[in-house]
């Protein structure tokens, strides 16, 4: 896995949007498809993929 921060650079927001792409891409998530988001917190996953 490589790191979120590799420049050191990056904002807390830019390593969050690696890794919730990061998410996607490993689960192979496609336009179309149907989510269920059991996430308890705020639903971030949930909305990362509505911008998306």
């Amino acid at each position: 896995m490589r790191s979120l921060y590799q420049t050191g650079r990056e904002t807390l927001e830019d390593a969050e949007v690696l890794m919730l792409g990061g998410y996607c891409r490993r689960a192979h998530v496609r336009d179309g498809m149907n989510i269920l988001d059991l996430e308890r917190e705020w639903g971030i996953l949930t909305l990362y993929l509505f911008e998306v």
